[in-house]
């Protein structure tokens, strides 16, 4: 396999690199059509950050949650912590690229769902000038498209 290293991530051979703001989460129809996703992950917001030493963060949140009425997390009721993680998702860890066969992989160390610690995330990837897209493996039915916002 042709896993980028960290001694090349070290070298700057890697695209990925750098901060990355979202555009569109999309995911396809029976007619392999691609359109705007519904549901907890529409209208969203979200960074994308990979550095050159292997790590990784991410973000995502729908702009359409609604504000909970408690003033702070030990006063939440349990409608309002639900409502709280939906549309959001947020995981960090390292990553390992490669480059032969177009994906990524996250090695997510950390994640707001717990049972997704230690599970590692597979992404097709495809670069086209200043944009990123990302496509949920194995089924390729999801994706994410990013855009560089450093330098």
């Amino acid at each position: 396999m042709n896993v980028m290293g960290a001694e090349e991530q070290h070298n700057g051979n890697n695209q990925f690199v750098g901060t990355w703001e979202l555009l569109s989460v999309e995911r396809v129809d029976a007619e392999g059509n691609w359109s705007p996703s519904i549901g907890q992950l529409a209208n969203s917001i979200g960074v994308l950050m990979y550095d050159e030493f292997g790590h990784m963060s991410v973000h995502i949140m729908n702009l359409d949650r609604v504000p909970v009425a408690s003033n702070g997390f030990a006063e939440l009721s349990g409608d309002e912590l639900r409502d709280l993680f939906r549309g959001y998702v947020a995981y960090f860890g390292t990553y390992d690229v490669n480059e032969r066969e177009s994906y990524v992989i996250h090695h997510r160390r950390g994640h707001l769902y717990p049972n997704q610690v230690g599970v590692d995330a597979k992404r097709f990837f495809e670069f086209s000038d200043d944009k990123l897209t990302l496509t949920v493996a194995p089924s390729r039915n999801f994706r994410l498209t990013w855009q560089r916002v450093d330098g």
